[in-house]
């Protein structure tokens, strides 16, 4: 085992920081569940519709964990087939 397949492993042994879409889910549960959300007047043009940065994986994740990239990719696919959601990819 080199010092890069070392790195490899311990990359892959770590838990990804990216945004799931049950992260967004619980965030969006958390302002209903406070009123936050239902507080704000209903014509505020600021608060709708209501957008999410999402933290995903970057380049070096590429290059070292594709497969698990790919899932990342298909569960926000997936959540995106549901009504109320739009994702925009960039």
């Amino acid at each position: 085992m080199t010092a890069a397949d070392g790195a490899v492993s311990r990359a892959r042994a770590s838990t990804p920081t990216w945004t799931t879409p049950a992260v967004v889910a619980a965030r969006i549960a958390a302002s209903l569940d406070s009123g936050a959300l239902l507080r704000e007047p209903v014509d505020a043009p600021s608060r709708f519709p209501w957008r999410l940065p999402l933290r995903g994986p970057g380049a070096r994740d590429l290059l070292e964990d594709l497969p698990r990239v790919r899932e990342w990719v298909g569960a926000w696919e997936r959540a995106a087939t549901g009504p109320g959601l739009a994702l925009e990819w960039k």
